[in-house]
Protein backbone atom coordinates (compact mmCIF):
# COMPACT_ATOMS: atom_id res chain seq x y z
CA UNK A 1 0.00 0.00 0.00
CA UNK A 2 1.28 3.73 -0.54
CA UNK A 3 3.26 5.11 2.36
CA UNK A 4 0.86 8.26 2.60
CA UNK A 5 -1.33 5.92 4.29
CA UNK A 6 0.57 6.43 7.50
CA UNK A 7 -0.17 9.98 7.25
CA UNK A 8 -3.71 9.25 8.02
CA UNK A 9 -2.36 7.75 11.07
CA UNK A 10 0.19 10.63 12.21
CA UNK A 11 -2.70 12.82 12.65
CA UNK A 12 -3.66 10.42 15.69
CA UNK A 13 -0.11 9.57 17.52
CA UNK A 14 1.14 12.36 19.94
CA UNK A 15 4.61 12.42 20.43
CA UNK A 16 6.08 9.71 18.32
CA UNK A 17 8.47 10.82 15.43
CA UNK A 18 7.41 8.65 12.15
CA UNK A 19 9.84 7.77 9.53
CA UNK A 20 7.64 6.77 6.26
CA UNK A 21 9.20 5.02 3.07
CA UNK A 22 7.52 5.79 0.23
CA UNK A 23 5.76 2.76 -1.35
CA UNK A 24 8.71 0.13 -2.45
CA UNK A 25 6.48 -1.44 -5.43
CA UNK A 26 6.23 2.54 -6.96
CA UNK A 27 10.21 2.40 -6.79
CA UNK A 28 10.57 -1.00 -8.33
CA UNK A 29 11.46 -2.73 -5.12
CA UNK A 30 9.66 -5.71 -5.51
CA UNK A 31 11.70 -8.23 -3.15
CA UNK A 32 11.87 -8.30 0.75
CA UNK A 33 15.45 -8.88 0.74
CA UNK A 34 16.35 -5.45 -1.45
CA UNK A 35 13.13 -3.57 0.57
CA UNK A 36 15.27 -4.54 3.90
CA UNK A 37 18.28 -2.62 2.48
CA UNK A 38 16.23 0.40 1.15
CA UNK A 39 15.02 0.10 5.34
CA UNK A 40 18.44 -0.09 6.93
CA UNK A 41 20.13 3.05 4.41
CA UNK A 42 16.71 5.01 5.70
CA UNK A 43 17.27 4.70 8.95
CA UNK A 44 21.33 5.31 8.66
CA UNK A 45 20.26 8.46 6.85
CA UNK A 46 17.87 9.34 10.10
CA UNK A 47 20.61 8.80 11.95
CA UNK A 48 19.44 5.58 13.93
CA UNK A 49 20.49 1.96 14.59
CA UNK A 50 17.23 0.61 15.23
CA UNK A 51 13.84 1.52 14.85
CA UNK A 52 9.89 0.49 16.21
CA UNK A 53 8.32 -1.34 13.02
CA UNK A 54 4.63 -1.12 12.19
CA UNK A 55 3.96 -3.37 9.58
CA UNK A 56 0.70 -3.39 7.72
CA UNK A 57 -0.99 -6.04 5.97
CA UNK A 58 1.72 -6.84 3.58
CA UNK A 59 4.20 -4.66 5.12
CA UNK A 60 3.77 -6.94 8.24
CA UNK A 61 5.41 -9.08 6.27
CA UNK A 62 8.64 -7.03 5.69
CA UNK A 63 8.77 -6.52 9.82
CA UNK A 64 8.91 -10.32 9.93
CA UNK A 65 11.51 -10.72 7.27
CA UNK A 66 13.72 -7.64 9.08
CA UNK A 67 12.80 -9.74 12.32
CA UNK A 68 14.93 -12.77 10.78
CA UNK A 69 17.08 -11.60 8.81
CA UNK A 70 18.13 -7.91 10.54
CA UNK A 71 17.05 -8.25 13.89
CA UNK A 72 19.37 -5.73 14.80
CA UNK A 73 17.34 -2.86 13.10
CA UNK A 74 13.87 -3.44 15.40
CA UNK A 75 13.83 -2.24 18.75
CA UNK A 76 9.81 -3.76 18.77
CA UNK A 77 7.57 -4.53 16.15
CA UNK A 78 3.98 -4.26 15.51
CA UNK A 79 2.38 -6.55 13.40
CA UNK A 80 -0.51 -5.36 12.29
CA UNK A 81 -3.26 -7.54 9.82
CA UNK A 82 -0.99 -9.53 8.24
CA UNK A 83 -0.70 -13.20 7.89
CA UNK A 84 2.60 -15.39 8.49
CA UNK A 85 5.71 -14.86 6.09
CA UNK A 86 7.04 -18.76 5.51
CA UNK A 87 8.44 -20.80 2.89
CA UNK A 88 5.25 -22.61 2.72
CA UNK A 89 3.50 -19.98 1.51
CA UNK A 90 5.35 -20.23 -2.40
CA UNK A 91 2.74 -22.33 -3.75
CA UNK A 92 0.27 -19.91 -2.77
CA UNK A 93 1.87 -17.10 -4.06
CA UNK A 94 2.78 -19.35 -7.33
CA UNK A 95 -1.18 -20.01 -7.88
CA UNK A 96 -1.75 -16.26 -7.40
CA UNK A 97 1.10 -15.14 -9.75
CA UNK A 98 -0.54 -17.57 -12.92
CA UNK A 99 -3.71 -16.28 -12.40
CA UNK A 100 -2.21 -12.68 -12.25
CA UNK A 101 -0.79 -13.67 -15.54
CA UNK A 102 -3.68 -14.93 -17.38
CA UNK A 103 -6.19 -11.98 -16.11
CA UNK A 104 -6.74 -9.10 -17.60
CA UNK A 105 -5.68 -6.34 -15.37
CA UNK A 106 -8.71 -3.97 -14.99
CA UNK A 107 -10.49 -7.22 -13.35
CA UNK A 108 -7.51 -8.14 -11.26
CA UNK A 109 -7.90 -4.40 -9.80
CA UNK A 110 -11.80 -5.21 -9.55
CA UNK A 111 -11.19 -8.20 -7.13
CA UNK A 112 -8.62 -6.61 -5.10
CA UNK A 113 -10.98 -4.05 -4.09
CA UNK A 114 -14.34 -6.34 -3.29
CA UNK A 115 -11.77 -8.73 -1.73
CA UNK A 116 -10.48 -5.83 0.98
CA UNK A 117 -13.62 -3.00 0.85
CA UNK A 118 -16.37 -5.75 1.17
CA UNK A 119 -18.89 -5.24 4.23
CA UNK A 120 -17.39 -2.11 6.09
CA UNK A 121 -18.48 -1.45 9.58
CA UNK A 122 -20.16 1.60 10.17
CA UNK A 123 -17.72 4.77 10.41
CA UNK A 124 -17.36 8.11 9.72
CA UNK A 125 -14.42 7.44 7.86
CA UNK A 126 -15.75 4.55 5.48
CA UNK A 127 -16.03 7.09 2.60
CA UNK A 128 -12.53 8.18 2.89
CA UNK A 129 -11.06 4.30 3.39
CA UNK A 130 -13.47 3.49 0.15
CA UNK A 131 -12.05 6.18 -2.04
CA UNK A 132 -8.01 5.87 -0.84
CA UNK A 133 -8.34 2.28 -1.20
CA UNK A 134 -9.39 2.33 -4.79
CA UNK A 135 -7.23 5.16 -5.83
CA UNK A 136 -4.00 3.38 -4.46
CA UNK A 137 -5.61 0.38 -6.51
CA UNK A 138 -4.96 2.31 -9.61
CA UNK A 139 -1.57 2.64 -8.89
CA UNK A 140 -1.08 -1.62 -9.10
CA UNK A 141 -0.80 -2.60 -12.99
CA UNK A 142 -0.14 -6.11 -13.78
CA UNK A 143 3.14 -6.14 -14.81
CA UNK A 144 4.11 -4.36 -10.82
CA UNK A 145 1.97 -7.39 -9.61
CA UNK A 146 3.49 -9.90 -11.32
CA UNK A 147 7.26 -8.49 -11.03
CA UNK A 148 6.25 -8.27 -6.68
CA UNK A 149 4.93 -12.08 -6.73
CA UNK A 150 7.90 -12.82 -8.40
CA UNK A 151 9.50 -11.45 -6.37
CA UNK A 152 8.12 -12.86 -2.94
CA UNK A 153 8.73 -16.08 -4.80
CA UNK A 154 12.41 -15.41 -4.38
CA UNK A 155 12.50 -14.06 -0.85
CA UNK A 156 11.20 -17.10 1.00
CA UNK A 157 13.47 -19.40 -1.32
CA UNK A 158 15.45 -19.80 1.62
CA UNK A 159 13.99 -17.89 4.05
CA UNK A 160 14.17 -19.01 7.49
CA UNK A 161 12.40 -17.88 10.96
CA UNK A 162 14.53 -17.17 14.10
CA UNK A 163 13.62 -16.52 17.87
CA UNK A 164 13.61 -13.37 18.20
CA UNK A 165 13.79 -12.13 21.85
CA UNK A 166 12.11 -8.61 21.23
CA UNK A 167 8.72 -7.27 21.82
CA UNK A 168 5.97 -7.71 19.58
CA UNK A 169 2.34 -6.84 19.04
CA UNK A 170 -0.23 -8.65 17.08
CA UNK A 171 -3.40 -6.64 15.91
CA UNK A 172 -6.27 -8.19 14.05
CA UNK A 173 -9.52 -7.35 13.40
CA UNK A 174 -12.66 -9.91 14.08
CA UNK A 175 -14.17 -9.41 10.50
CA UNK A 176 -10.91 -9.41 8.80
CA UNK A 177 -11.20 -12.17 6.53
CA UNK A 178 -7.58 -12.01 5.23
CA UNK A 179 -5.49 -11.88 8.84
CA UNK A 180 -8.07 -13.04 11.69
CA UNK A 181 -7.91 -16.71 10.48
CA UNK A 182 -4.31 -16.51 10.44
CA UNK A 183 -3.90 -15.41 13.95
CA UNK A 184 -3.27 -18.57 15.99
CA UNK A 185 -0.54 -19.15 13.18
CA UNK A 186 0.89 -15.91 13.58
CA UNK A 187 0.93 -16.13 17.72
CA UNK A 188 2.71 -19.41 17.44
CA UNK A 189 5.80 -17.56 15.78
CA UNK A 190 5.66 -15.02 18.30
CA UNK A 191 4.16 -16.74 21.57
CA UNK A 192 5.56 -13.93 23.59
CA UNK A 193 3.64 -11.50 21.63
CA UNK A 194 1.23 -9.25 22.65
CA UNK A 195 -2.35 -9.92 20.75
CA UNK A 196 -5.07 -6.61 20.31
CA UNK A 197 -8.15 -7.80 18.58
CA UNK A 198 -10.20 -5.20 17.52
CA UNK A 199 -14.19 -5.99 17.02
CA UNK A 200 -14.93 -4.03 13.94
CA UNK A 201 -12.69 -2.31 11.40
CA UNK A 202 -12.12 -5.43 8.83
CA UNK A 203 -8.68 -4.74 6.81
CA UNK A 204 -8.55 -1.67 6.97
CA UNK A 205 -9.42 -0.81 11.15
CA UNK A 206 -6.35 1.58 10.04
CA UNK A 207 -8.67 3.87 7.84
CA UNK A 208 -12.09 3.34 9.10
CA UNK A 209 -10.96 3.76 12.84
CA UNK A 210 -8.14 5.56 13.54
CA UNK A 211 -8.72 6.99 16.95
CA UNK A 212 -8.97 4.10 18.28
CA UNK A 213 -6.25 2.38 16.39
CA UNK A 214 -3.41 4.75 17.53
CA UNK A 215 -4.35 4.53 21.59
CA UNK A 216 -3.98 1.02 21.27
CA UNK A 217 -0.38 1.27 19.63
CA UNK A 218 0.07 4.77 21.49
CA UNK A 219 -0.32 2.84 24.86
CA UNK A 220 1.67 -0.35 23.72
CA UNK A 221 4.52 2.47 22.72
CA UNK A 222 4.53 3.33 25.91
CA UNK A 223 4.52 0.45 28.16
CA UNK A 224 8.33 -0.14 28.35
Amino acid sequence: MHADMFFYLARHLRGVRMMIPDSYVKQGVVDLAEASAHVEAMLGREGFDAADFIGVSAGGGLVQYLLATSAQLVSRAILSHTGVLEPSRDKEIRRSLLGVRLLPGGLIRRMMRRRTMQDYPESEWAAFARAFVFEASLGFDKRTLIAWLSGSVDSLAGFTREAWPGRVLILTSRDDVLSYPKLEALRSCYPNADVHVFDAGSHHTLFLFPAEYARIIQAWLGTA
